[in-house]
């Protein structure tokens, strides 16, 4: 684009500042007096405070979504068909026991890292679109 936006645009709209600067601590208060001047929000902290006891009363229980029992089933069944254990698997696919226990017990949250090497390793198909 090679126009540029002037001030005659519509783009713009005008706008007016009007600044009262008080001169002497006197001159404020008489225009306090007067009501000719305007009143700002104090700005605080109880907008966050608000907001975190919404958080705090929140009942909603919210979880993660989990590996399903039809993927670890898989898992289990490849597994065992190789007659590999769990040590075995975890070694493959260069992962801690303890990730490959918790994907056979339905407690991991999926990664996909993991399930692609899963895949590889077990020649299996764990992700399944809906």
């Amino acid at each position: 684009m090679s126009e540029y936006i002037n001030s005659q645009s519509p783009l713009w709209d005008t706008c007016t500042i009007l600044r009262n600067n008080h001169k002497k601590k006197e001159d404020k208060n008489r225009a306090l007096r007067n009501g000719n001047c305007e009143s700002h929000k104090k700005i605080t902290n109880s907008e966050s405070i608000n907001k975190k006891k919404k958080l705090d009363e929140n009942n909603d229980a919210d979880k993660h979504c989990t590996i399903s029992k039809m993927q670890s089933r898989l898992i289990i069944d490849a597994r065992t068909a190789k007659k590999w254990k769990q040590k075995d698997l975890a070694r493959n696919i260069n992962v801690p026991v303890k990730v490959v226990n918790d994907y056979e017990c339905c407690k991991a949250i999926p990664d996909n890292k993991i399930l692609s090497k899963l895949e590889k390793i077990l020649n299996i198909k764990l992700r399944i679109k809906k």
